[in-house]
């Protein structure tokens, strides 16, 4: 019996709200070299209920510069004693798809415990090595839902090489102790930390959440030396990597500058050569040796036709060289997944590349794995977030482009022409630009057949049937699309008697989460991270012998986060009805909650307006 393990024993402020507890957590990397490392993990959960079921499973990826030296797993019941050990049998080992990659040399192996009663107790133990020190572990040990009784994380430093440390809302710091061998240990510890409580529209779980964050300075990769210390000194090192990768077939510099002859202003330029690479490649991840890092040659993407977000940008890069046009490669990390880049901390924590055009009007930003994006435009994925470019003379940290309320716009006008029974024949023209065309974009360039497919799923209108569409997009810095739709809805007017009831709000409603005043705020609010304006006329066409009776009051509330307003016109057997919705994203103090409660209760009880016709017979 592991008396540790006895589930009886947790104390009851780590069972609240939890479906699993990390009891114990101790990870040990001790750097044997600039380049040599070995890795001890030993963590141990005890599951509660169903939902903590993910935790009796494990995973860890391995390649042949990270190789597996020991995977051992027990499971325990209630009362800490032992029922199953993991076998050889049990072990899978597969092939890695990161979600990025096609092409890959990276494994993974992996097993999983489960019991028919709650709660019970795994076990999980492995040993790993590493001749690529690029990556260092970090201690992040709660999770959602989760919470931790011990976890503690060691690091065992040579005396020629210098740890770097970031830690975030730890009660205790770190013991740095040192060793008879000339080395020094690192230690930190986590105990006995609750759920974190999770605030609507709070810090994201990463920001709150106790942690250290590690990195080299001086390492190893492949047979390649580098120094983390500065993002400079990072920025050396992909340069590094990067060199001589840029060289094209002299047929395909010449068909570059003909393309281009002639043409005076430099934006075009470069929006003729980007089409022409988006038309001539597609991407294909691939992440072979050092193909993490880095780029395919530019010569074997131009005969190949493919390439990973590396490939691609070292490619459109040596494209525009061609023609005397200068870029930089730069890395980011894109989508809203795990920890964001720290500007004031040096880490590789870089997931995709994309290419930076500076111009005497403007910076041009390249995505080089989209075929088709707008030349210029970054979108919600790559926007608003630091970016490394790689120059000659190292790393240089900027921002992206970020998109204002001006450019995230979606503008719609709509006629509605309504019989005696309550169906309508229903004309909606929208355009949608900026980040509101993100989520059309793709999409826009598909088949009429899956263009009617995803209208059939988009539009949340009851009883409608499609009739006609049509869809263009007009590609500049700030893309849109226009999109009309005919449909014919049946019964889209409610009857009752002599009157007949229409929701001026079908075609776009709004549906804000329903936030309590009584919520005990422990955080700022993050209220959406981007600015947008909605924007509605819908003009109402009665049907014959029906007049109106009665519409709800126009309204106009104005608050820190943004506004809402409904106007309505009415003239002979027509009813025009305009709403104008505005959201000012960014950061708030705590104190203006109740607000935010009182803005979305607001708009939804609007939201649910009617207009009230009545019949003259």
């Amino acid at each position: 019996m592991e008396i540790g393990y006895n589930a009886l024993i947790i104390p009851k402020e780590l069972t609240a709200n939890a479906d699993a507890v990390l009891r114990n957590y101790e990870e040990i990397y001790e750097v044997e070299s600039v380049g040599k490392a070995i890795h001890k993990v030993k963590r141990v959960y005890t599951i509660l209920n169903k939902d903590g079921e993910r935790y009796g499973e494990f995973a860890l990826g391995y390649d042949k510069s990270n190789p597996i030296r020991v995977l051992e797993g027990r499971i325990f019941d209630a009362m800490g004693n032992q029922i199953g050990k993991l076998k050889k049998s049990d072990i899978k080992d597969q092939a890695a798809f990161d979600g990025v990659s096609f092409v890959s040399d990276a494994r993974y192996k992996s097993a999983g415990f489960g019991a028919s009663t709650y709660p019970y107790t795994v076990e999980f133990y492995h040993e790993t090595s590493s001749s690529n020190l690029m990556f260092y572990p970090r201690l992040a040990p709660c999770d959602i839902n989760t919470s931790v009784e011990n976890a503690s994380l060691e690091i065992i430093m040579p005396a020629n090489l210098k740890l770097r440390y970031r830690e975030q809302n730890l009660k205790e710091k770190v013991k740095i102790t040192p060793l008879a061998n000339g080395k020094t240990q690192y230690r930190w510890q986590v105990k006995k930390e609750p759920v974190l409580k999770n605030d609507k529209f709070g810090l994201e779980f990463h920001e709150k959440e106790p942690a250290v964050y590690t990195a080299p300075s001086d390492f190893e990769y492949n047979g390649y030396t580098g120094n983390m210390n500065t993002w400079e000194n990072f920025g050396k090192f992909i340069w590094q990597l990067n060199q001589g990768r840029d060289v094209l077939p002299e047929a395909t510099q010449a068909k570059i500058k003909e393309m281009v002859a002639g043409e005076k202003d430099e934006f075009k330029k470069i929006q003729k050569i980007y089409e022409y690479m988006q038309s001539k490649t597609r991407y294909v991840g691939i992440q072979l040796g050092i193909g993490g890092f880095q780029p395919f040659p530019a010569a074997e993407v131009d005969e190949k036709g493919y390439g990973d977000c590396k490939a691609l940008s070292n490619y459109m890069r040596s494209l525009l060289k061609t023609v005397g046009i200068s870029s930089h490669y730069a890395l980011v990390r894109g989508g809203d997944d795990g920890v964001p880049v720290n500007k004031d901390f040096c880490k590789n924590s870089f997931n995709h590349a994309i290419l930076c055009v500076p111009t005497k009007k403007d910076t041009v930003w390249l995505e080089c794995t989209d075929q088709t994006k707008s030349a210029g435009y970054m979108g919600d994925f790559t926007g608003d977030r630091y970016a490394l470019l790689i120059t000659e003379k190292g790393g240089k940290l900027v921002r992206t482009p970020t998109y204002k309320q001006k450019d995230n716009l979606l503008l719609r006008s709509a006629d509605v022409v309504i019989d005696a029974d309550g169906n309508a024949k229903v004309n909606i023209n929208t355009t949608y630009t900026g980040l509101k065309f993100d989520d059309y974009a793709g999409y826009a360039d598909y088949s009429k057949d899956i263009q009617k497919k995803h209208l059939n799923e988009k539009i949340e209108i009851r009883n409608f049937n499609l009739d006609d569409f049509d869809i263009k997009v007009t590609k500049n810095m700030i893309p849109s699309a226009t999109e009309k739709l005919s449909l014919s809805v049946g019964k889209y007017a409610s009857k009752s008697g002599k009157r007949m009831f229409i929701a001026p709000n079908f075609i776009n409603p709004f549906n804000f989460p329903d936030l309590s005043e009584t919520d005990n705020r422990t955080s700022d609010i993050y209220f959406y991270h981007y600015d947008y304006m909605d924007s509605d006329t819908v003009k109402f066409h009665l049907p014959e012998k029906y007049h109106l009776e009665g519409v709800a009051n126009e309204v106009n509330y104005q608050s820190a986060f943004g506004t809402y307003k409904t106007s309505i016109k009415i003239e002979e057997g027509l009813v025009t009805y305009i709403r104008t919705m505005t959201m000012k994203g960014g950061k708030y103090p705590k104190d203006k909650y109740k607000e935010l409660v009182m803005f979305f209760k607001s708009i939804n009880k609007a939201e649910k307006t009617k207009i009230v016709l009545v019949s003259e017979t």
